[in-house]
Parts: C-alpha cells; sequence; structure tokens
C-alpha cells in the first residue's frame, strides 16, 4: 500500500503510514507531494518518489510511478492548515490536482480512496434558500466520479451519522478518539457534556461523552436566521445549577471556525457562575478562521476567556491535543482493504 500526502510539521502521513504498516501484513511506504508557486500565484503539484530532509530535495518519481502502475493501493490524505486565510478552495483544488496526477502516471481509479479529515465546504449540506449550491454534493462526486474508487472523511458536517455517506463514500465517526482524550481531562465530580444545540446530531455527540465521562447533559436550544446568520440561543438548562462554581463544563462541537458561537456561549456560563478554568471546550475539526465581528482567531477568542481549548489533528494547527490517526488506520483498513 502506498500513502501519498503532504509533508507537515507534525508528521500526519507518516504516523498513518506507521498505523498502517502496523495493521499491514506488507510494508506501507509514503511519498510526499512536491508544491511549487508560479510567478502569478498559481500553484503546481508534483508527485515524488520520496524526500531527502539533509538537501531538501525531492527523489524523481520512478519509484512511485512503477508501484501505482502494478496496481497497489493508495491512500491519498488532503489536510488542510488552520489560520487566518483558512482556504478550502485551494485545498480542493490541490486534491483534484493531486488525484488527477495518480491517474495520469498509471493508478487505476479502483485503487484510490481519497481521505479527507475534514469534508471542505461541508457546512453547504443542504440547499437552505432557493438559488444556493449544494456545495457538499458537488465535492462528494467530484472526487468519486471522476478520480477515486472510495472517498473516506472524519465526522463530517453534512452526515451525522457513522458509515456509508453514499456510493463508495464513508464517514468514521471520531467520537472514540475525543472519547479517550477527554477521559484523560482533570474534572470534578459534578460535570456537564454541553452541546450547542438540542437537535438530534447534538444528541449523538453529548450522550455517548457523558456515559464515557460519568455526566449530566445540557443542550442549548439554539436556532439560526438562514439569511441574516442571527442566532438566538436558550440557556435556562443552566439556571437550574445549584452550585455552578464547583460544576465542570465539557463544551463538545464537530468544528470550530471563527468561534463567535463557542465564545458566546462560554460567556452564558460564566455569567451563571461558573469558573472559566473549569470549562473545557473540545472540536474534532478547528479551522481556527479569523472572526470579524471581534478581529480575531477562533481558537483565541475562545482561549481569552479563561477556558480551554483542544482540537483533534484533522486540520494541521498548534491547538492539536489528540490524534485521529490511530481510529482512522483501522477505519480505511475495515473499509479500503
Amino acid at each position: 500500500m502506498l500513502v501519498i500526502g503532504n509533508l507537515t510539521q507534525d508528521d500526519f502521513c507518516e504516523r498513518l503510514t506507521e498505523e498502517l504498516t502496523v495493521l499491514n501484513d506488507e510494508p506501507v511506504d509514503f511519498f510526499p507531494i512536491e508544491e511549487n508557486k508560479f510567478p502569478d500565484g498559481e500553484f503546481k503539484l508534483r508527485l515524488t518518489g520520496g524526500y531527502l530532509p539533509d538537501s531538501n530535495e525531492f527523489v524523481e518519481p520512478d519509484e512511485l510511478i512503477k508501484r501505482m502502475r502494478s496496481g497497489e493501493k493508495i491512500t491519498f490524505v488532503s489536510r488542510g492548515t488552520a489560520s487566518e486565510n483558512w482556504d478550502p478552495q485551494g485545498l480542493f483544488v490541490r486534491t483534484l490536482f493531486s488525484l488527477g496526477a495518480l491517474k495520469t502516471y498509471g493508478a487505476h481509479q479502483d485503487n484510490i480512496c481519497a481521505v479527507l479529515p475534514y469534508y471542505f465546504f461541508s457546512r453547504q449540506h443542504e440547499v437552505y434558500r432557493e438559488g444556493e449550491a449544494h456545495s457538499a454534493k458537488t465535492v462528494r462526486k467530484a472526487i468519486k466520479d471522476e478520480l477515486a474508487g472510495m472517498l473516506i472523511t472524519v465526522s463530517a458536517h453534512n452526515f451525522r451519522n457513522e458509515g456509508e455517506m453514499d456510493n463508495r463514500v464513508w464517514n468514521m465517526d471520531a467520537t472514540d478518539s475525543v472519547m479517550a482524550y477527554a477521559q484523560t481531562l482533570p474534572l470534578g465530580n459534578e460535570r456537564y457534556i454541553v452541546t450547542p444545540d438540542s437537535g438530534q446530531y447534538s444528541g449523538k455527540l453529548r450522550f455517548p461523552l457523558a456515559e464515557a465521562l460519568e455526566a449530566g447533559t445540557i443542550a442549548f436550544g439554539k436556532e439560526r436566521n438562514r439569511a441574516t446568520g442571527e442566532i438566538d440561543v436558550d440557556v435556562r438548562n443552566l439556571e437550574g445549577l445549584e452550585h455552578p462554581e464547583d460544576v465542570d463544563i465539557f463544551m463538545y462541537d464537530d468544528e470550530l471556525s471563527t468561534g463567535g458561537t463557542l465564545r458566546e456561549d462560554i460567556d452564558r456560563c460564566i455569567r451563571h457562575g461558573i469558573d472559566p478554568k473549569r470549562i473545557h471546550t473540545l472540536a474534532v475539526h478547528n479551522k481556527n478562521a479569523f472572526n470579524k465581528k471581534y478581529g480575531k482567531n477562533g481558537a483565541e477568542l475562545v482561549t481569552e476567556t479563561g477556558a480551554g481549548f483542544s482540537a483533534s489533528d484533522t486540520i494541521y494547527s498548534g491547538f492539536a491535543k489528540f490524534s485521529v490517526v490511530p481510529q482512522l488506520a483501522e477505519y480505511i483498513k475495515r473499509r479500503f482493504w
């Protein structure tokens, strides 16, 4: 098996390769993609045969091309970086170009599994208003119909359940990775799992965690105006806490974007007497995008309250405190091998 993706400071692809090697009876090798830019800003991608850190050079892709043409299975990883310049458009184009290169140089589509740890454009997973593009569906079709035999993603915003999302498209629920990390946090005797709304999906997030942490559950009633983006929140559940200063709150959502909603939820908890140092916030995906209203990035907006913030490594960031790689490797083995 081959793993192909970008080099990152946290060695995500290398760690995934190691996990797959342990699970596999045959060697699994990682081949990085080289990226450069033209003077006008357009980027070009190139498959390589490896990277030589001592010389800062990439090896010619002869071995990789030979192995692709021989029919080896390929796990291609497309992963973004959290920042105020979060760039899903660039990530999508890089994904299409890279998968196109695999097919150009002899890989058969059925032997390619595209792994998107974060499913970009998944926020537009429905058509809410007449004339809107169904972005999540378009991404899915572009990849699976023309470029990859299978697509695997993690805790996709556009698909709320573990399992098959579409023909040859699978969604891995990261709850197991979240629970393993949450159990390492210092929590007192009275603890509650809080999710941002009371809908069915939020229930799927909070109930397994509540059981694992022996915690109660609180859901904020939330309604969003699809035209203006304004949110109305009902927090009456907090009013029933007898000794809020002794309560640990664990806030969990599938993703942090600009952090505005999470910040407002933290502020509500603090106003109800909860110590910010006892508020633990966690997201599977941390995009850490810039919040124009507050003039700060999402994660900074959260942590300046005194609350803790942790995320997984589905997106590269300095706030990644736990990894989905072991669970993802098992999932790739189960669905793709």
